[in-house]
Protein backbone atom coordinates (compact mmCIF):
# COMPACT_ATOMS: atom_id res chain seq x y z
CA UNK A 1 0.00 0.00 0.00
CA UNK A 2 1.30 3.45 -0.90
CA UNK A 3 1.33 5.99 1.91
CA UNK A 4 1.73 9.68 1.32
CA UNK A 5 4.27 11.50 3.45
CA UNK A 6 3.16 11.74 7.09
CA UNK A 7 3.36 15.52 6.82
CA UNK A 8 0.62 15.50 4.22
CA UNK A 9 -2.00 14.82 6.86
CA UNK A 10 -1.99 17.77 9.20
CA UNK A 11 -3.91 17.86 12.44
CA UNK A 12 -4.35 21.57 12.94
CA UNK A 13 -4.36 22.46 16.53
CA UNK A 14 -2.85 25.94 16.43
CA UNK A 15 -5.44 27.36 14.10
CA UNK A 16 -8.43 25.11 14.31
CA UNK A 17 -8.11 22.47 17.02
CA UNK A 18 -8.81 23.51 20.55
CA UNK A 19 -8.95 21.78 23.91
CA UNK A 20 -11.54 23.05 26.35
CA UNK A 21 -10.79 21.46 29.75
CA UNK A 22 -13.88 22.87 31.45
CA UNK A 23 -16.16 21.26 28.86
CA UNK A 24 -14.03 18.18 28.02
CA UNK A 25 -14.18 18.97 24.31
CA UNK A 26 -11.51 18.67 21.61
CA UNK A 27 -12.35 20.09 18.20
CA UNK A 28 -10.40 20.78 15.04
CA UNK A 29 -9.96 20.57 11.30
CA UNK A 30 -8.11 18.04 9.15
CA UNK A 31 -6.74 19.08 5.76
CA UNK A 32 -4.11 18.20 3.19
CA UNK A 33 -1.02 20.30 3.86
CA UNK A 34 -0.07 20.56 0.18
CA UNK A 35 -3.44 21.46 -1.31
CA UNK A 36 -4.96 22.97 1.85
CA UNK A 37 -8.19 21.17 0.95
CA UNK A 38 -10.24 19.82 3.88
CA UNK A 39 -10.37 16.05 4.27
CA UNK A 40 -13.89 14.82 4.85
CA UNK A 41 -14.63 11.46 6.46
CA UNK A 42 -11.19 11.20 8.11
CA UNK A 43 -11.17 9.07 11.26
CA UNK A 44 -10.39 10.91 14.51
CA UNK A 45 -10.33 8.83 17.68
CA UNK A 46 -8.87 8.52 21.16
CA UNK A 47 -6.29 5.74 21.34
CA UNK A 48 -7.25 2.86 23.69
CA UNK A 49 -10.86 4.11 24.01
CA UNK A 50 -14.06 3.57 22.07
CA UNK A 51 -14.40 7.28 21.41
CA UNK A 52 -14.13 8.61 17.91
CA UNK A 53 -15.75 10.42 15.06
CA UNK A 54 -15.25 11.33 11.42
CA UNK A 55 -14.70 14.76 9.96
CA UNK A 56 -17.55 16.53 8.21
CA UNK A 57 -17.46 17.73 4.58
CA UNK A 58 -15.36 20.74 5.65
CA UNK A 59 -12.83 18.63 7.60
CA UNK A 60 -14.09 19.63 11.06
CA UNK A 61 -14.60 17.32 14.03
CA UNK A 62 -15.60 17.43 17.72
CA UNK A 63 -14.74 14.84 20.39
CA UNK A 64 -16.30 14.66 23.85
CA UNK A 65 -13.78 13.46 26.47
CA UNK A 66 -15.96 13.41 29.59
CA UNK A 67 -15.76 9.61 30.01
CA UNK A 68 -11.93 9.54 29.89
CA UNK A 69 -10.14 9.59 33.24
CA UNK A 70 -6.57 10.10 31.97
CA UNK A 71 -4.93 13.54 31.79
CA UNK A 72 -2.81 12.78 28.74
CA UNK A 73 -4.47 11.19 25.76
CA UNK A 74 -3.45 10.31 22.23
CA UNK A 75 -5.68 11.58 19.47
CA UNK A 76 -5.21 9.56 16.28
CA UNK A 77 -6.07 10.88 12.83
CA UNK A 78 -6.28 8.60 9.82
CA UNK A 79 -7.53 8.54 6.28
CA UNK A 80 -7.14 6.10 3.38
CA UNK A 81 -3.96 6.83 1.44
CA UNK A 82 -2.36 8.74 4.32
CA UNK A 83 -0.27 7.49 7.19
CA UNK A 84 -1.95 7.81 10.61
CA UNK A 85 -0.83 10.66 12.81
CA UNK A 86 -0.96 10.57 16.62
CA UNK A 87 -1.05 13.75 18.72
CA UNK A 88 -0.47 13.74 22.49
CA UNK A 89 -2.87 16.10 24.28
CA UNK A 90 -2.86 17.13 27.94
CA UNK A 91 -6.46 17.71 28.88
CA UNK A 92 -5.66 19.77 31.97
CA UNK A 93 -4.28 22.62 29.93
CA UNK A 94 -6.04 25.05 27.68
CA UNK A 95 -4.37 24.47 24.38
CA UNK A 96 -4.39 25.94 20.97
CA UNK A 97 -2.01 23.44 19.42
Amino acid sequence: MFYKNINRLIFLVGVSCFIYPSTNIVSGKIFDSETLQPISNANVYIEDYDIGTITNQNGYFVLDLKTIDKNEINVVVGFIGYKNRTILINRNKNADL
